[in-house]
């Protein structure tokens, strides 16, 4: 457990937080932090909401395999690029659905890497994204069947139309592979990676 006086330190302004309990009595203040990441650790949302609002000059947010929340609410002007590797919700009550949203209006950069164990990835403001990074695998007893897969990945390139480059990496070739026999065309903004090419 970290102590109180660590959340209202402002000499951070880059940090690290690997398999800590994160339980802030009171507000977060980092004044100076500009790049956090966070892994291995439940995060919900009103724990986020205290890190943004308790730093005013952050500029990226990497969530590493983090859990238990299921809206990310970025409406600070100064985080521009959010990282998500990974996505595992170790206590979700499966009888509903995985799906997390996504409301960040000044993100200039998303990135989505790795194990991603959910249904769907909403959108619902990301305006100011110039370039986005899919390079993610869905695994686990939802995905035996490739159709929820397609529509993710689907799903993500419709909804980034107004972005300059999406980037779509290695792991996503197998349902890029099944978009594509099913007729699906790719738009100009998508980027392959030479491994999907070849």
């Amino acid at each position: 457990m970290l102590d109180q006086t660590f959340f209202t330190s402002s000499c951070f302004t880059n940090m690290k937080l690997h398999r800590c309990m994160v339980n802030p009595i009171g507000a977060i203040s980092w004044k100076n932090l500009k790049n956090l990441w966070v892994s291995y650790g439940s995060s919900d949302e009103d724990l986020i909401e205290k890190i943004l609002s308790g730093s005013p000059v952050l500029e990226t947010l990497e969530l590493n395999l983090c859990y238990g929340y299921r809206r990310l609410n970025i409406t600070s002007k100064s985080v521009k690029n959010l990282v998500i590797f990974g996505y595992k919700d170790y206590e979700l009550d499966r009888s509903v659905d995985d799906v997390i949203e996504i409301n960040a209006p000044n993100i200039q950069s998303l990135t989505i890497q790795y194990e991603i164990n959910l249904l769907k990835i909403l959108f619902v403001d990301v305006s100011s994204l110039v370039k986005a990074d899919l390079n993610y695998i869905c695994k686990g007893i939802r995905y035996r069947h490739t159709t929820p897969k397609e529509e993710m990945l689907k799903g993500f390139i419709m909804n980034l139309s107004h972005v300059k480059e999406i980037k779509i990496g290695f792991f996503c070739s197998e349902v890029v592979s099944c978009l594509q026999a099913k007729g699906f065309i790719f738009p100009s903004n998508v980027k392959f990676s030479e491994v999907i090419e070849n």
